[in-house]
């Protein structure tokens, strides 16, 4: 078949109320179901290893071998006590080599970039780019939402957007709020996209970078623009 995929981060708040972190889901099958407008997707919700593991797990490797301490300069403290090292590089694997592939074949898809995408929040907006990075040849669309840019700040951003493949036919959405955690965010956003238009990705096609005023960070912001998201990588084309 030629069904789109998307692969998504921190899947126990993807789906299930009960399985979630703070009791919220993305809503992405509410989306699905009635906003989005185009050939449904395949979700494969990627749970992680553990909470206490999952900025080493989602952190961009490169990066934090690169230079860790300014990756972590305004973590809070208790986020380090299991450990700094990044294993993101193992994660990205896992999805590129084996999940991926399990389900293109246990669905019988035909593999296809342009239909392939990743997706997250937060620290799983920085591996949803840092994974279209390592691995152009499985991700065409990186889907960021309230990309955390407080890890690494303005290295951070370079790193991951010189990590990119060139502009063509790979594509990035990377957005922002304004309140809670994301208010730190638009400073670095905006370089960010100021990086990405000087690479040659262009908007709409290659590149969205939304801001949504008074929106912060938590499930049920990132709930309300998943439907715009996924109909923009499906080009789905305007409402009716």
């Amino acid at each position: 078949s030629d069904s789109p995929i998307l692969v998504m981060h921190d899947g126990r708040n993807v789906l299930s109320e009960k399985d979630s972190f703070n009791g919220k889901t993305w809503e992405v099958l509410t989306a699905l179901r009635d906003e989005v407008r185009a050939k449904q997707p395949l979700v494969v919700a990627v749970w992680g290893l553990s909470d206490e593991s999952r900025i080493r797990e989602l952190s961009p490797q490169s990066a934090v071998e690169k230079d860790s301490a300014k990756c972590w300069e305004h973590m809070p403290e208790e986020y380090r006590t299991g450990g700094m090292d990044s294993f993101g590089d193992q994660y990205v694997s896992l999805l590129a080599d084996a999940i991926v592939p399990f389900v293109q074949d246990k669905y019988g898809i035909t593999p296809n970039v342009q239909k392939t995408a990743v997706m997250g929040a937060s620290m799983g907006g920085l591996m949803s780019m840092y994974a279209m990075g390592k691995r152009p040849d499985v991700f065409g669309t990186a889907i960021c939402f309230s990309t955390h840019w407080v890890f690494g700040t303005d290295f951070m951003v370079k790193e991951l957007v010189d990590g990119l493949p060139q502009a063509g036919d790979h594509r990035v959405w990377t957005d922002s709020g304004t309140i809670e955690l994301d208010q730190h965010y638009p400073p670095f956003h905006h370089m960010a996209i100021e990086q990405l238009r000087a690479k040659g990705y262009q908007e709409p096609r290659q590149l969205v970078g939304a801001i949504y005023p008074q929106t912060g960070h938590h499930e049920s912001y990132w709930a309300r623009r998943v439907a715009e998201a996924l109909n923009w990588w499906l080009d789905a084309g305007p409402r009716p």
